[in-house]
């Protein structure tokens, strides 16, 4: 779930900044359509709930703090 939505601050940036960024057509491409499907099949399987996902999904959201962080660290390296 991370990861697919991830996905989409590639998309972000490359708006934001107007211009191509690494990864957007990967996640244009590859990884949202490929998570879409595999949501699906994971719901229509019931291996995965709704109240899974809705549980899951604050715990992912917590990762931006450690993300801004790391790209902040990252401009003081380089």
């Amino acid at each position: 779930m991370g990861f697919f939505l991830h996905a989409f601050t590639h998309i972000g940036q490359s708006v934001i900044l107007r211009s191509i960024t690494p990864g957007v057509f990967t996640s244009l491409i590859v990884i949202i359509p490929y998570s879409i499907i595999l949501y699906r099949s994971l719901l229509v399987n019931k291996v995965f709930t709704w109240e899974i996902i809705f549980v899951c999904l604050p715990f992912c959201l917590l990762i931006i703090p450690f993300a801004l962080l790391a790209h902040w660290v990252g401009k003081k390296v380089v």
